[in-house]
Formats: structure tokens, sequence, C-alpha cells
């Protein structure tokens, strides 16, 4: 998350498994980071987690094409 504020966060990344529902075997798997869609920004979390809002900002997709991605996948 980019803030303490649960109300005003963003998620900074998403990652999805599809698994074989008779095997359970992982068939793909993904993870995209999402770029910031606000300002509200937390230094503490950076801190934690290690992610740079200026790499999010140029590395992570738009959190709409992020979810069109795991719904094509589930498709």
């Amino acid at each position: 998350m980019s803030s303490d504020n649960l109300y005003t966060c963003s998620p900074l990344q998403a990652a999805w498994a599809l698994i074989d529902k008779d095997t359970l075997d992982i068939k793909e798997q993904y993870s995209e980071f999402i770029k910031p869609i606000n300002d509200d920004w937390s230094s503490d979390a950076q801190k934690i987690h290690k992610l740079d809002r200026n790499f999010l900002l140029k590395a992570g997709l738009p959190l709409k094409t992020v979810f069109s991605l795991i719904e094509t996948g589930y498709n």
C-alpha cells in the first residue's frame, strides 16, 4: 500500500496464478507493479517494502490495465 491511510492508499503490486484444478499445479503466474494513483505516499512504507515511488511511476502499469490482465487470464 502506498499510504498509512486505508481509505486513500492504492495497491502497488498485484500477483496471481492460474492453477490446474485437478493437479493443483501452477499453470501460469503473473506479477505486475502498479503506478501510484494518487499523491498520498508513506516514506516509512517505502523503506520497509523497498519500492520507490519513482520506480513505480516508470515501471508500473495503470491499475485498470492490471485488472484487465487479471480478467483476461481467467477467461
